[in-house]
Order: C-alpha cells, then sequence, then structure tokens
C-alpha cells in the first residue's frame, strides 16, 4: 500500500491508497503537536511500500515524515511537484513552477472526478479558488485569507477584538464575539460565491461545478445552500494522480451534490 500526505499550513492529513481507494484518513495539528509523537500515533499500523507528499508548509515538516519514513519503514517520500499537463488538465499560470502544489493537486482531483468545468475551493489556513474550464484548462483564480486566518488578524491587530472560537448563530449578531464569527464566514462565502457568478456565463464554462475542501468546507457550503459538492481529500485525491497515475475508484462520500 501508499501512503499519502498532505501538509498544509496547519494540518497534516494522510490516508493509505489500496487498490484505487483511499482508506485510513488520518491527520493531526502538526503546528501544536510534537511531530515525533504525533506521527507515531498517527501511522503506528502502517507498513507502506512508497510514500508521496505534498506540502506548502516549508522544509522542517516534510524532514519530519521523511525521517520517520527512513526510520521506521526505509523507504525515502516523493515529494509532490507540478508535472506539466496530466490527465488532460493543464495549468494557467504564467509561471505553472510558481502555483502552490496544494492547488495543482485539489484541481487534478476535481478534474480526475469528472472531465469538465470546476471551480475548485479549497478553504483553509487560506482560501484558494481556481477556475477549470470544459477542456480542462486552469483559467486562473484567487487567494484570500481564510476564516480563522482573518479572526487571528482581528485579534492581534487592533486593540480591542477578542480572539473567536466559536460558529456563528446569526448574521445579525449582538455581541462581538457573534459579530465576528459571522463576518469572517460571511467574507470567506461571498468570496466563493462570487467568483462562482462570474464564470456562470463564460462559453468555455458551460455546465461548470463547484467543489469545497479544507477545514471550512462545511460551514461555508452550509451558507452557500446546496449549490455545490464537498470532497474532504481532495488533495490527496490529486497526489494519487500526480505521483502514481493512479485515479480514486471510490472516493469518501459527497455532500450538497448539485
Amino acid at each position: 500500500m501508499k501512503l499519502l500526505v498532505d501538509i498544509g499550513n496547519t494540518r497534516l492529513k494522510s490516508a493509505l491508497l489500496h487498490n484505487g481507494i483511499l482508506i485510513e484518513p488520518r491527520a493531526l495539528s502538526w503546528r501544536v503537536e510534537d511531530l515525533s509523537d504525533g506521527l507515531a500515533r498517527l501511522w503506528r499500523d502502517f507498513e507502506p511500500d512508497k510514500i508521496a507528499v505534498s506540502s506548502v508548509a516549508g522544509g522542517a515538516v516534510v524532514d519530519a515524515v521523511g525521517k520517520y519514513a527512513k526510520d521506521h519503514w526505509q523507504i525515502e517520500p516523493k515529494v509532490a511537484e507540478y508535472r506539466g499537463e496530466l490527465f488532460g488538465l493543464s495549468c494557467g499560470y504564467l509561471d505553472p513552477e510558481t502555483l502552490g502544489i496544494d492547488r495543482w493537486l485539489a484541481m487534478l482531483g476535481a478534474y480526475g472526478r469528472h472531465p469538465g468545468a470546476w471551480v475548485v475551493a479549497d478553504l483553509g489556513t487560506a482560501a484558494t479558488l481556481d477556475v477549470i474550464d470544459q477542456s480542462g484548462q486552469h483559467l486562473g483564480g484567487c487567494i484570500y485569507a481564510g476564516i480563522e486566518t482573518q479572526r487571528q488578524a482581528l485579534s492581534r491587530q487592533t486593540a480591542n477584538l477578542p480572539a473567536v472560537d466559536k460558529e456563528p448563530t446569526s448574521v445579525l449578531a449582538r455581541e462581538t464575539h457573534g459579530g465576528i464569527a459571522i463576518g469572517t464566514l460571511l467574507s470567506v462565502t461571498g468570496g466563493v460565491r462570487e467568483l462562482w457568478r462570474e464564470v456562470q456565463d463564460r462559453p468555455d464554462c458551460e455546465g461548470i461545478k463547484l467543489c469545497l475542501t479544507g477545514g471550512a468546507a462545511t460551514i461555508v457550503a452550509e451558507r452557500l445552500g446546496g449549490q455545490q459538492m464537498i470532497f474532504p481529500d481532495l488533495v490527496l485525491e490529486g497526489l494519487a494522480m500526480n505521483e502514481f497515475a493512479t485515479k480514486i475508484s471510490a472516493a469518501l462520500p459527497i455532500a450538497n451534490s448539485l
């Protein structure tokens, strides 16, 4: 079996790839846990024969994963890189090497599920939105701060606004915590909705679908009201395609289908 690892800005997610199916999805918050202990708990019963890693987090956490793999399995992980047009998907960046690998893999995952036009929204520490047309051409996208990043910025960079760890209950908040909670959610949701509307009438995006992934996918989907699909492990699905030329034949459940 192969081990797929997605290292984001705050979380590390992994799953095993077995006969084209993702199994044993597991995760940890690598910024707040001791990595050596965390990986030992996460992978204590795994025996992969190959490992592929996607990372946007820099060297230290990748090095920790590599050390664990070498110490326990004598395996050198493959670190994912952009490989040019793949499975009919082409990058639209002027310099494709500067596109975040997580964005490329998320698009691959969506396009691997269904070739055609997509808006792919990865909603984590950063919110990244990318558009693919009917032919598999990536048209570009946008990046902005995710919900938790916005909340942390308000707490750190203002004199009196509090840190928020609650979910919104009303769009008309009557206290500051609730106001920040709903305001940051509406900010991220509004960005997704606006981009979705912008591309609806493009001739090259006829029948375009919207999918969400990342930690805020579910709460944003609730605000969007059923106009999207949620794919929790989209980057891992794209990683399987990018590194092992394997499409996921039985992915995790889809919510809020179009």
